[in-house]
């Protein structure tokens, strides 16, 4: 078995503080999860690190063998135990992940790819749409036989060999957390995508059911594959078990996402259990808030959007987590540079649960955000 160097106690001791988090009470300290990753601290080192070792990857013209898998399995638990071994503090329930590119489904649905030069797989959308005319090209919105042939069906194998391989003691992160809207918008032409939504947006909630139709078959594969109650979204919470990236909240107008987009997602969030995790790296503070608040059954938001906006302050912040308080839980990435990150800020996020952080960077400035938030449980 490959197993994670990370303690039970450990594991036992964050799940036991989200629990926390998630019925809104106090917890002993904010729960804060943070990566470890040297030089640059942008969202390009944290790929390049999770990507495949050079000696591992390889070309997808090529079938993958056993032993592929298995180097594979090895180089992503590694990469765990290096984690936990860089930094042993703060929150830690890891999952692996099986895949690095977030079109999956494009590939189910028939789309066309390319091989790049360096072995990297490109997806064929934008050159080639698929949904031309919204009243009738609907019907092509059907899965194809990807359990069992193409790029999809080695996908589902691997997770079942590292599902086997680790016992089913570490869980799977899903390999596709695109949201109906987002694929949709990767189906049409974009400036048709826009349009229609102002002149035929029921058909395009009919398209968007549609597509979340074809998200819940795929995870139900994954499911399979992974086993029950061991597949989970981008974010290891096992009280909302499916993420739906739902990057593009913030191209309607709330009104229009409210009305004609919050209940595909909703859709897939009532096949798992009725409740999931929405992530966006779009604006959400102000009346965007409100649409994703209308998502039945979105019971986390996970929001990295904070990173590119400087002029984000504690005030907004606690702002947010007072709108979602008792509704929804906060999850967000911290700026390195975010004014007033104090005891006091810590304490007023961590009163009434419903908050925690996540974020990755230098291993002093993890230390220095850590002792921040050990001192405000003290």
């Amino acid at each position: 078995m490959h197993a994670m160097n990370i303690p039970q106690h450990v594991l036992d001791e964050t799940r036991r503080r989200m629990r926390t988090v998630y019925a809104f009470e106090t917890p002993d300290r904010l729960p804060f999860s943070y990566g470890v990753f040297e030089g640059r601290t942008d969202m390009t080192d944290k790929y390049a690190i999770a990507a495949f070792a050079a000696n591992i990857y390889k070309n997808w013209k090529q079938q993958e063998t056993e032993e592929d898998f298995k180097l594979e399995l090895n180089h992503r638990v590694n990469n765990i135990n290096k984690q936990y071994e860089l930094f042993p503090y703060g929150d830690h329930d890891p999952g692996l992940d099986v895949n690095n590119f977030q079109e999956v489904l494009l590939l189910c649905l028939g789309t066309t790819y390319r091989i790049l030069d360096d072995g990297t797989l490109e997806v064929d959308w934008a050159q080639n749409p698929m949904i031309h005319n919204v009243e009738k090209d609907g019907d092509k919105l059907v899965m194809g036989n990807y359990r069992n042939e193409g790029l999809v069906a080695r996908l589902l194998a691997k997770m079942r060999y590292f599902a086997e391989h680790t016992d089913h003691k570490i869980p799977l992160r899903t390999f596709d957390m695109q949201a109906p809207l987002g694929m949709l918008m990767k189906l049409m032409d974009t400036d048709q995508f826009f349009m229609e939504f102002y002149d035929n947006p029921q058909t395009m909630k009919e398209l968007l059911f549609k597509l979340a139709d074809c998200i819940i078959d795929l995870l139900h594969a994954q499911e399979e594959a992974a086993g029950k109650g061991n597949l989970r979204g981008g974010l290891t919470v096992p009280e909302a078990p499916i993420t739906l990236a739902d990057d593009l909240v913030s191209v309607l107008t709330p009104e229009l996402y409210i009305d004609y987009v919050a209940e595909s997602n909703t859709r897939v969030f009532k096949a798992f259990g009725g409740s999931g995790t929405v992530h966006t790296c779009g604006p959400i503070w102000g009346k965007y808030l409100d649409a994703v608040l209308s998502v039945e059954g979105c019971i986390n938001m996970n929001d990295i959007f904070i990173r590119a906006d400087k002029s984000r302050t504690a005030a907004d912040m606690l702002e947010i987590k007072k709108r979602m308080a008792g509704k929804m839980v906060y999850n967000t990435l911290l700026p390195l540079d975010i004014e007033n990150f104090t005891v006091d800020f810590v304490k007023r996020l961590m009163d009434g649960g419903g908050v925690y952080l996540t974020d990755f960077g230098p291993k002093e400035v993890g230390l220095r955000l850590m002792d921040i938030i050990d001192r405000a449980a003290s």
